[in-house]
């Protein structure tokens, strides 16, 4: 058994039965285990890796900001510690077994490859249909809602304004921090805030109710003044 073999058993046994390792079975305490040997250990898959590569593929598999350190990337994005623990022993896993035909260098880039997801690029969508205060786009995006006419009954914001608009909405990262696409409901992160987004009937449709609130507040603020 090699080094990636140890480490791979010892990965499905601290996250499928962390009681065993750990004084109260949680996340954050297996979670120290597997940090630890990415610090200190010499040769394992994980370790010796100042360009942060672990970090790295995780924070583009679960599309999270790559500011976070990556048991802080599975915290962000897991509903409880079980579900961290699922997530951190199919990633870990996962790592290992690229390291056994894959550089460091490689690895980064296949990550890099990772591709934003569908409710993500729904965000997007619906963004530069706001800023034309387009209906006839909007609407297909969105859940339902009695106030959605808000959403387009602002005047389209300029070309060159749209345009910058969008170069700056671009610039951040849309991550899933609940939910999952197999259940057909994520949560994602957006500028704005968080952003729940649902499948129907084969589509992703954004829960517009932030917004539409936001909205209303705008309006009634522009009322008074």
């Amino acid at each position: 058994m090699d080094e990636i073999d140890k480490f791979i058993e010892l990965v499905n046994n601290a996250c499928r039965r962390p009681g065993m390792f750990t004084l109260n079975a949680t996340f954050g305490e297996v979670a120290a285990i597997f940090s630890g040997i990415e610090i200190w250990a010499k040769n394992s898959p994980i370790s010796s890796d100042p360009e942060r590569t672990l970090d790295f593929f995780i924070t583009s598999r679960l599309h999270v900001p790559g500011k976070y350190w990556w048991p802080g990337a599975i915290r962000l994005v897991a509903s409880d510690d079980n579900a961290a623990l699922l997530k951190m022993r199919e990633l870990l896993v996962e790592f290992a077994t690229l390291r056994r035909t894959h550089s460091l260098e490689s690895i980064r880039e296949l990550a890099a490859d990772y591709e934003e997801t569908e409710p993500a690029r729904v965000w997007r969508r619906f963004l530069v249909a706001r800023f034309a205060a387009n209906e006839a786009e909007i609407q297909p995006l969105i859940m339902p809602h009695p106030d959605a006419a808000l959403l387009w009954s602002d005047t389209p914001a300029p070309p060159g304004v749209a345009e910058q608009l969008k170069s700056i909405s671009d610039s951040y990262v849309v991550s899933v921090v609940s939910g999952s696409l197999e259940s057909g409901h994520v949560t994602i992160v957006t500028e704005i805030g968080k952003v729940d987004v649902h499948l129907v009937d084969g589509s992703w449709r954004l829960d517009a109710s932030p917004i539409i609130a936001m909205s209303k507040s705008n309006k009634q603020l522009s009322l008074q003044s």
